[in-house]
């Protein structure tokens, strides 16, 4: 977990981002919240305030984190295929996982993800950063997480950057909550999870530099 003042440190330590234009997703969301960042953003890092173009609140039932990623990808808010989505990836890289987790850690993540319970038990809500390195490469995106307790960036670790590369924000508040967060396009970017250089595919080496 790194604190506030870490994460100032390695921001301020960025010397310039990426010219190539990223691309992010357009959230069109007719049936949730959508907030231009007062009551949820005193709960994200103050560091990135000024960059947080929107925040969008979802169901806070436990199954919140899937319902992010399925609004972000434009999946709305199917939670259930998200978690199939994810089961799937973990299932169909088993190898690359269970080297990075370990077996007893893949299997949990795998228990954790099959559920259609609600509201959901804590022991199956979405976990960041186990979950981060799974949704980047499982939809072929790079996902930013947000919080004041940690920020990272998450990396596909078995697939080439698309033509025009994606990028989600997930926002993670009062230790209990997740919600979609839009980003300006020139933000700074939290440093990658350091898993992701050691365990990424020679396929995906490119992604760095599109984020670095």
């Amino acid at each position: 977990m790194e604190d506030q003042q870490n994460v100032a440190k390695k921001l301020k330590s960025r010397t310039k981002l990426n010219a190539r234009k990223r691309t992010y997703y357009q959230f069109r969301t007719p049936s949730v919240n959508t907030y231009l960042g007062c009551e949820i953003r005193q709960h994200l890092p103050i560091l990135f305030s000024e960059h947080i173009t929107n925040v969008i609140d979802v169901l806070g039932d436990g199954h919140c984190g899937f319902r992010v990623v399925g609004q972000a990808l434009g999946k709305g808010p199917d939670w259930a295929q998200v978690r199939k989505d994810l089961y799937t990836e973990l299932e169909n890289y088993k190898s690359l996982y269970d080297e990075m987790f370990g077996d007893i850690r893949r299997t949990q993540l795998l228990q954790s993800l099959d559920c259609k319970e609600t509201p959901t038990p804590v022991e199956k809500w979405m976990t960041l950063p186990d979950m981060g390195l799974i949704i980047a490469s499982c939809y072929n995106v790079a996902v930013v997480e947000l919080s004041n307790d940690q920020c990272f960036t998450f990396l596909p670790l078995h697939s080439v950057p698309p033509p025009m590369p994606k990028l989600i924000c997930v926002g993670f508040i009062n230790g209990n909550h997740f919600v979609l967060v839009g980003l300006s396009e020139n933000c700074p970017l939290p440093q990658i999870f350091s898993p992701w250089s050691r365990f990424h595919e020679q396929n995906a080496d490119t992604w760095a530099s599109l984020y670095m």
